[in-house]
Formats: C-alpha cells, sequence, structure tokens
C-alpha cells in the first residue's frame, strides 16, 4: 500500500485552494514589507470566497505555484483537480495594480485530467497534480502527477501565456507508459517535486513512494517536441535508496525526498530529504545530466549527523523545501517538523554547503582581481608610450571606421580596411610628431620676420624677394 501524505502537510500546503497577491508596497517604512492588493485585485480562488477574490478555475488544492520568468505567467498546480491553472499577470500600471492576476476565459484558463465538466482542456498525467517547474528559456512548463506516477509537459505560448499539452506521448512520461499514451520512465512512482536545470537540458523529479529521484532528458529542439521528456539509459537515469537491483545509482539518504534546485552555474544539485532529515549535495555532469554525491561527508548536512555519514548540522528535522540564492554562495532549507529555515554557505568550486571556506575564497577571487589589473595596467600603459594620443578628427575617424566594420557584413568588408585603418593612425602619429617638432620654431620665426619687416618699412619682404629673384632668374635665361 503506498504511503499517505500527513493531514497536516497537506492542509497547510493547499491553503483551501486560494492563491494570495502580495506586493511590495512603496507606502511603507520597512523595506521589503508586503500590502495585499485592495478589493478582489489581492487574491483568486476556485469559488470567489464569497465576493472576497476573483472567481477562478482548477484551483482546488492549490498545492504549487511558479512564475514565469518573464513575469508575465502565474501557474498553480492543483491537487484536488488534477489541473494546472494558468494565471495572466498584470506588468503594466496603466491596466491596473500591477500584479494582478486575470484567468483566461474559457477551457484556455486551465487543464485538467478530466477537464472539469469542459471547465478545462482535457490533459493527461495530471492526476493529483503536486508541483510544477518552468523552463528557464521560458517555453515549456512541468507538472508532477502524483497519482499516475507521471510528469506532464505542457508548451507555453509567450503571448497569452496559454499552455498546450505536447502531442502524443511527447505529452508525458510515467513509471509504465500508461499504456502508450506517455513515455516509459522510471523511478517515478509518485513523484512529488520538480525542478529544471538553468541549462534547460535536464529535469528532475523525487518520487515519494519508491524514494528516488529521475533524470528525464529535455528536448531543446526547434520542432513540435520542443520540451518533450526522455530518461537517461541505464543507472545514470535514477537514483534509488536501495539502486532498484542496479537500475539505478544507490543513494541511501534519499527517502523522503521532496525539494530540490540546481545550483545558478548548473554544476550541482541539492535535495531535501524528510526521511533523513536532510539536505543533499549531488555533482551534476552538464552534458548528461547525471548526478553522482560528492565525497565524503561533503555528500549532506543532516540534523543528527547520521551515524558519521554526513556532516552534523541542525534545523533540519524534516526537511522539505530548498532555495538558492542568485549569486550561488547561499543554500536555504526549510524543515517542517522543526518549523524553521536553516542557512548554508556554499562553495561553489566543489557545491559544499558550508561556512569555512567563504573568506578565503573571496581573498583569493580579490588576489586573482588585482593581479589581472596589473596586468592590463602594465600592458596598457605600454601601448601607451608606443601609441601618442591621436588628435580628435583622427580619433573620430578611427571609432566611424571601427563602427563601419562591425555594422558591415563578412561579405561587404573590404579587404583592405585593417590596412587602411593603421595608414591612417601612422599618418595621425606623423603629424603628432611634426608639429611637436616644428610647431614652436615656425612661431618664432614669424615672429621675429613681423617684427623685422616693422623696423625695415618700405622694404620688400623676405619671401616676397625671394619670388622676384626666382621670376627674374626665370624670365632671364635664354
Amino acid at each position: 500500500m503506498r504511503s499517505r501524505f500527513s493531514a497536516s502537510s497537506f492542509r497547510a500546503a493547499s491553503v483551501a485552494g486560494l492563491v494570495h497577491v502580495l506586493v511590495a508596497s512603496a507606502a511603507l517604512a520597512a523595506p521589503g514589507a508586503l500590502v495585499q492588493l485592495d478589493g478582489t485585485d489581492g487574491c483568486i480562488s476556485e469559488d470567489g470566497s464569497g465576493g472576497e477574490c476573483a472567481p477562478g478555475r482548477g484551483l482546488a488544492g492549490a498545492l504549487d505555484v511558479a512564475v514565469s520568468p518573464d513575469g508575465k505567467g502565474v501557474y498553480v498546480a492543483s491537487f484536488s483537480d488534477g489541473a494546472v491553472a494558468t494565471l495572466s499577470r498584470n506588468t503594466s500600471s496603466a491596466a491596473g495594480p500591477i500584479g494582478r492576476l486575470t484567468q483566461p476565459a474559457g477551457p484556455e484558463g486551465c487543464v485538467s485530467e478530466t477537464g472539469s465538466n469542459g471547465l478545462c482542456t482535457d490533459g493527461k498525467a495530471l492526476g493529483q497534480a503536486f508541483a510544477l517547474a518552468v523552463s528557464a528559456d521560458r517555453k515549456s512548463v512541468y507538472v508532477a502527477g502524483s497519482s499516475v506516477d507521471g510528469v506532464a509537459a505542457f508548451a507555453r505560448d509567450g503571448e497569452t501565456n496559454v499552455l498546450t499539452q505536447l502531442a502524443g506521448s511527447d505529452g508525458c512520461v510515467s513509471e509504465d507508459g500508461s499504456g502508450g499514451e506517455c513515455v516509459d520512465g522510471k523511478a517515478l512512482d509518485r513523484p512529488v517535486g520538480l525542478t529544471v536545470a538553468r541549462d534547460g537540458k535536464h529535469v528532475y523529479a523525487t518520487a515519494n513512494f519508491t524514494a528516488s529521484l529521475a533524470v528525464l532528458a529535455r528536448d531543446k529542439g526547434k520542432g513540435p517536441s520542443l520540451g518533450a521528456l526522455a530518461p537517461l539509459d541505464g543507472p545514470a537515469g535514477c537514483l534509488s535508496v536501495t539502486g532498484s537491483e542496479g537500475e539505478c545509482t544507490q543513494a541511501p539518504l534519499l527517502s523522503g525526498a521532496i525539494g530540490m534546485k540546481t545550483s545558478p552555474d548548473g554544476r550541482h544539485l541539492y535535495i531535501a530529504s524528510q526521511g533523513a532529515h536532510a539536505v543533499l549535495a549531488f555533482k551534476r555532469d552538464p552534458r548528461s545530466g547525471a548526478l553522482r554525491p560528492l565525497e565524503g561527508t561533503a555528500a549532506c548536512v543532516s540534523d543528527n549527523g547520521s551515524n558519521g555519514a554526513c556532516v552534523d548540522g541542525r534545523a533540519l528535522l524534516g526537511a522539505r523545501g530548498v532555495a538558492i540564492s542568485r549569486d550561488g554562495r547561499n543554500v536555504y532549507v526549510a524543515s517542517e517538523s522543526h518549523s524553521t529555515v536553516a542557512v548554508f554557505s556554499r562553495n561553489p568550486e566543489d557545491g559544499r554547503a558550508d561556512a569555512a571556506s567563504r573568506h578565503r575564497r573571496l581573498r583569493r577571487r580579490e588576489l586573482a582581481r588585482r593581479r589581472v589589473r596589473r596586468r592590463q595596467g602594465a600592458d596598457r600603459r605600454a601601448r601607451h608610450r608606443r601609441q601618442p594620443r591621436r588628435p580628435p578628427r583622427l580619433r573620430r575617424l578611427g571609432l566611424e571606421q571601427r563602427r563601419r566594420r562591425v555594422r558591415a557584413r563578412p561579405e561587404d568588408r573590404r579587404p583592405d580596411a585593417a590596412p587602411r585603418h593603421r595608414r591612417l593612425r601612422q599618418r595621425g602619429r606623423h603629424e603628432r610628431r611634426v608639429r611637436r617638432r616644428q610647431g614652436p620654431a615656425q612661431r618664432r620665426r614669424r615672429r621675429r620676420e613681423r617684427r623685422r619687416q616693422v623696423r625695415l618699412r618700405g622694404v620688400v619682404p623676405e619671401r616676397r624677394r625671394r619670388g622676384l629673384r626666382a621670376t627674374a632668374q626665370v624670365t632671364t635665361e635664354p
């Protein structure tokens, strides 16, 4: 018999199918404080909540919510309806409050396992939808259907935010293939967690019943199968506590795994294990998507140390959710039983979640930056010594030449563009040298000539005498 989720966790997660909209208020003194939008703009619910909220569809038993990377779409996984609801987020102040949610009219506003009597679009692999994830390229949405042992794949319309399930077996992957309707997968018995790698190449799903994790390759092509999922071959395609008789890689502390996230650099995956009261760290192969635990005790941090197998931590009893800061320096783990959030410092080099080496890493980084600056400074000074500053006219000319070369297509570029630029640069250098060497002397000679002409009034200037003599010589020659 399959394990049941605790009633308290389900009630806390569902929140009676109500979705609240919160925004930061500029009028509040405390930075980061939240205030709910006024009236029905402040929430959307399955039945409208007696007029307090805007009415919606496919929201009964809402368990998970995700916002698309472009900020235009909000998607909700509904456990009771077995559906995923589509909500459009207002991003223009001219159209109303920023952040207000509206559901597309008609069946396009949601996709459910049964179609919800025509209120939603009919879908598959959505029974008891437990979790969802949006790809970083904003083109795909994935929903974990816990009762059908599968993951549904949807194509997302970037303009309307509407979801369309992929055609044929590309629309889902399940434990047994669902009679040919889905791709045949493994380690997907009751999936409860989903995440998409930042590079968009792989999707990871945690399964509660078999204490396992499935590794799914994502199609990144441009055809109709964009976003389709397929399991990896061999033991690299999944992790499990027992190894599943050689089908999966063994990971003893994966019991009760739910939440997980990949690091921003895509090199590591962190999993919250509710059964082992721990956070697990895995090294990820960006090409194949395969996972392997970090070496030694760096592979996990648990509430009791797990008999020496992990680093001893605290506030991890019932670890359930994981989040990683955008710079990748910190990992946060939410624990249900302790009602806490554990804070970890992450080592970007090897992925360990600890607080020991951050100062050394920052010091090494600063020293490397100084070396680069010194090297660049020496090169720049040497370059300036070799190449005196060009006059403004020639600098503008050189800049225009560079712009033309950048704008021009390869077939339009003249083969002599670079030599011509060098010739102009050499000419500018020569002109500057001539001005520096001859300018003051010429000015002094002109001043002396003017003074001499003033003293010798009536005398023909030297330049004119030279011209007269030259003319006379030409005319007197036979």
